[in-house]
């Protein structure tokens, strides 16, 4: 299973990057608490968890993520995107159908933003592989992801004798916007500190709050 995830993943992430389109990246997403950076993974908040999200990308919008775990597998919550002119308020919510365990993806369904032009409903898959310790999502969408978007992620735990900091992701992302990358330094449990670049050019920075 391992085997076929990974195959999967590998062509569904140069589908993502060869598929690059000259269309402006819209939002969705966001760095909010389960969100890799503009794709969502398959994770939800736990039971009564709150994450929130102040994230800003140079020259374009700001970002502001609010997500509530409703129930289990189940989180919904609100947006907000800045533009230079104008402020747009979404909707946005996920439900995990299937967790991960052994060999078994986990799989979640979702949509982001309800009340904006374009909604953007999804289904992704995740997956850790084992053999580098490396967590592998794939998915498809419409609306701001516009078909298949795949990302990976790595991350790095601290020990106390690294000071705050307790530990490091290192993710890279692709859909037909193009491709992202970015690190989220994480200062204790509630806190993490997110770094990144957009398409590869314009910065995106900020934090996100877990409690």
């Amino acid at each position: 299973m391992r085997r076929v995830f990974a195959v999967i993943f590998g062509l569904s992430l140069l589908f993502a990057v060869t598929s690059v389109t000259m269309a402006t990246t819209a939002p969705a997403g966001v760095l909010g608490g389960t969100d890799l950076m503009f794709i969502p993974t398959a994770t939800t908040l736990k039971a009564n968890s709150l994450a929130a999200a102040v994230n800003f990308e140079e020259g374009k919008y700001s970002f502001f993520n609010f997500d509530f775990g409703v129930a289990k597998d189940l989180e919904l919550g609100l947006a907000a995107y800045s533009y230079p002119d104008e402020t747009k308020l979404s909707v946005r919510g996920k439900f995990r159908l299937i967790r991960e365990s052994g060999n078994n993806p986990g799989l979640a369904i979702g949509i982001q933003d309800l009340g904006l032009d374009d909604v953007s409903p999804y289904i992704v898959l995740s997956k850790n592989i084992n053999d580098v310790d490396v967590d592998g999502y794939i998915g498809f969408g419409g609306g701001a992801y516009d078909g298949v978007f795949a990302g990976i992620n790595k991350n790095f735990k601290l020990s106390r004798k690294s000071g705050p900091l307790s530990g490091v992701d290192l993710y890279m992302e692709a859909d037909t916007h193009g491709l992202n990358i970015g690190t989220k330094l994480a200062v204790g449990e509630q806190t993490k500190i997110n770094f990144g670049l957009v398409d590869m050019d314009n910065w995106i920075m900020g934090v996100t709050f877990l409690f």
